[in-house]
């Protein structure tokens, strides 16, 4: 097996380097400027990729992306929007198409892109129709997911997309849900929080995430797959989990609007299971411990 990974020096791309490395896979990474890639070049470029070789790989992963965070309005985040997860994603199908060796896409993608407030068991069959602050990232990526299985489809290609919940770990940025309330415990000793009981979310270890990835190599499992935990955590328990980690003597303060509206995250995880164990995954507040000691 050779693998071909773009996007591999990301967050979610290293953590799967590690792990591909340690079982033995060979694989080969791309990335737009990282000295540590085996390939440099931008994947918005169709010229670029004539630097790859012919009939070599025979799975290729798709980690690369542009994450959540720029504004909806802003022009610049929509074209960094636009050139990796869309542009990008069309040229890695040109250049699939050029080849005659590959048999297998991974896609990473997300379950943003099904709107919000999601279904209680949120399932694979779940509507797509995404909207809110992130409809830039969301919409790109359904656009993405849309092109591999269009494309997958008319070359008779294996395609398996996953869709992950929170995915978190150590060498994220320092970003996010996480990220602020152990700056909050730490600046603070006290966390302020709204509606925290109501609003839940499944945090996914980004260990666990390449755990996935690595079963889904040598399974025959194709299609969207939810890829999560399992496991329903509120904001205002990953309060507790993170004063926990820190001090007891942290102050939870958590002020509820009694009209406000649930916003939950069970994912149904029964598709996942048929491949790999979320029982074997790490345990939320151990995961926060990684993140907090780093």
């Amino acid at each position: 097996m050779k693998v071909l990974i773009f996007g591999g020096n990301g967050f979610l791309g290293n953590s799967l380097c590690a792990l591909l490395e340690k079982k033995e896979v060979e694989y080969y990474t791309v990335s737009r400027s990282d000295q540590r890639s085996s390939y440099n070049l931008d994947i918005s470029d169709i010229n670029q990729f004539a630097q790859l070789p012919l009939d070599f790989f025979d799975t290729v992963i798709n980690c690369a992306t542009i994450l959540p965070g720029g504004n909806f309005l802003d022009n610049e985040y929509l074209e960094k929007i636009y050139k990796t997860n869309i542009l990008g994603t069309q040229n890695i199908c040109k250049w699939i198409n050029t080849q005659d060796s590959i048999k297998k896409i991974i896609n990473c993608s997300t379950l943003v892109v099904v709107n919000k407030p999601w279904p209680v068991n949120l399932s694979e069959e779940s509507a797509t129709y995404p909207s809110g602050n992130h409809v830039l990232y969301s919409s790109s990526k359904l656009t993405q997911e849309l092109l591999f299985k269009t494309f997958a489809d008319s070359k008779n290609i294996s395609l398996s997309q996953i869709r992950f919940s929170a995915l978190y770990g150590e060498t994220m940025s320092w970003s996010g849900v996480i990220c602020n309330l152990i700056d909050q415990a730490r600046r603070d000793k006290k966390i302020s929080l709204k509606n925290a009981s109501k609003v839940t979310a499944d945090f996914l270890h980004v260990d666990d995430a390449s755990a996935i990835i690595f079963s889904l190599l040598h399974s025959n499992l194709e299609g969207i797959v939810n890829g999560a935990a399992g496991t329903e955590t509120s904001i205002l328990d990953l309060a507790n989990i993170v004063r926990d980690c820190l001090d007891e003597n942290i102050e939870i303060e958590n002020h509820v609007d009694p009209d406000f509206e649930e916003n939950r995250s069970q994912i149904d995880v029964s598709k996942l299971e048929k491949i790999i164990s979320t029982k074997t995954f790490i345990d939320l507040k151990n995961g926060i411990k990684k993140i907090i000691n780093v």
